[in-house]
């Protein structure tokens, strides 16, 4: 299913899948809008895009940010179109939450944005500092902003969404540099056969 990675006349921040009332995407819009008041960002070649089946909640945030004029709903689209949007984004956004009584690690979506190999910005609300994210995004070449570790992760975000706009504005196109080692350990068929063993060594259990 992986897309080949495409180029767009436009720095297209998109964010695909589902938002939950506990994610909090305003510390990154509040980036967008620092940088843009700097003059690090042109909001002329900007697109925030939207594609699931929450987009009432994200509108929401795009407008508590005032960032209507850089936004478009997509509403739910299939998957392959998803993958495709995914293909010729420059940054992937994604939220999560965890706390001590509900603990979330990565988020089913992140196995799709860590096979398009694209910049991915995670945005967590947590309670708990160095989450998984937070610890192994650097493997995926994103970056991970907690909300614990608010004074320390924002600069890195800020810092993250400039490096990404000036490489797209000066060459069309951004890269990352993966862990594809990593990567390859939650791939469909990696993940099958850990099952199938599992399930395999069940039934060897009841017959003996």
């Amino acid at each position: 299913d992986r897309q080949e990675i495409q180029t767009a006349d436009r720095f297209i921040i998109a964010y695909t899948g589902t938002l939950y009332r506990t994610d909090d995407l305003q510390p990154f819009f509040q980036v967008l809008k620092d940088l843009r008041q700097s003059g690090e960002v042109d909001f002329r070649n900007v697109s925030l895009l939207y594609a699931g089946k929450t987009s009432g909640l994200f509108g929401e945030e795009v407008r508590q940010a005032g960032l209507e004029e850089i936004y478009t709903d997509l509403g739910l689209v299939d998957r392959n179109e998803s993958l495709q949007l995914q293909a010729k984004s420059s940054i992937l956004l994604m939220a999560g939450w965890t706390s001590e009584s509900d603990v979330v690690e990565w988020s089913g979506k992140m196995y799709e944005y860590m096979m398009a190999a694209r910049p991915v910005v995670y945005m967590m609300n947590t309670t708990i500092p160095w989450t998984l994210p937070a610890r192994d995004m650097h493997r995926l070449g994103g970056v991970c902003y907690e909300s614990c570790r608010h004074e320390e992760t924002l600069p890195e975000l800020r810092e993250y969404v400039r490096k990404m706009y000036r490489m797209w504005k000066e060459t069309g196109q951004v890269r990352v540099e993966q862990d594809q080692s990593y990567i390859d350990q939650y791939r469909y068929d990696v993940i099958a056969g850990q099952v199938y063993d599992v399930l395999r060594r069940e039934l060897d259990r009841r017959k003996s």
